[in-house]
């Protein structure tokens, strides 16, 4: 089974600390048409180094996966918080993509 990873290309994504956005993330540049097992995974960041997974304060439903986009929602981000999100899918090949980028909560 292979895994890869990607960044956003976005960069660090800003969302207030009173906001419940839904974000959506294209993934047809990735091998394979077909997408399963969609999987979201909010980590805050403490230094030094340290990640703690949040996902389930944070996450907001379950994400969903509509041809080879998925959805997925956050909210009660916390203010000046870092978070790094990652999303996890599976396509037809059974490998494994993962990508990931950065979230800032914000007033």
């Amino acid at each position: 089974m292979n895994e890869h990873t990607r960044q956003f290309v976005e960069g660090q994504i800003r969302q207030g600390i009173d906001e419940t956005v839904t974000y959506q993330l294209e993934t047809s540049t990735w091998s394979g048409t077909t997408r399963s097992s969609p999987a979201v995974t909010v980590y805050e960041y403490g230094p030094p180094d340290k990640y703690t997974d949040v996902s389930s304060t944070v996450s907001s439903g379950v994400p969903i996966v509509a041809g080879t986009v998925i959805t997925f929602t956050l909210t009660a981000i916390g203010l000046n918080k870092t978070y790094r999100v990652e999303v996890k899918w599976t396509n037809e090949n059974s490998e494994i993509f993962e990508a990931w980028g950065e979230l800032q909560g914000e007033r």
